[in-house]
């Protein structure tokens, strides 16, 4: 029972931690990556969506990665 519960008080304290990642924004490896293939794009300004859709770009097995990226930002 003991250890239940200093499990739970640890599971507490680092919970937040999990939680601090912004889904919505491109992680600095992200960003990185997508600039090796669309150097001159602005990536600085990028929506929800735009961000979701370019990790999900970086992350698949497809070739054209880059215009992949150019066709999100220049979506509306």
């Amino acid at each position: 029972m003991k250890k239940i519960a200093l499990l739970a008080a640890a599971l507490t304290a680092v919970a937040p931690a999990a939680f601090a990642y912004a889904p919505n924004e491109l992680s600095p490896a992200q960003l990185f990556e997508a600039k090796q293939y669309v150097p001159n794009a602005d990536l600085s300004n990028l929506s929800a969506k735009q961000a979701l859709q370019i990790a999900a770009i970086l992350s698949s097995d497809d070739s054209g990665k880059g215009a992949a990226i150019y066709s999100t930002l220049n979506a509306q």
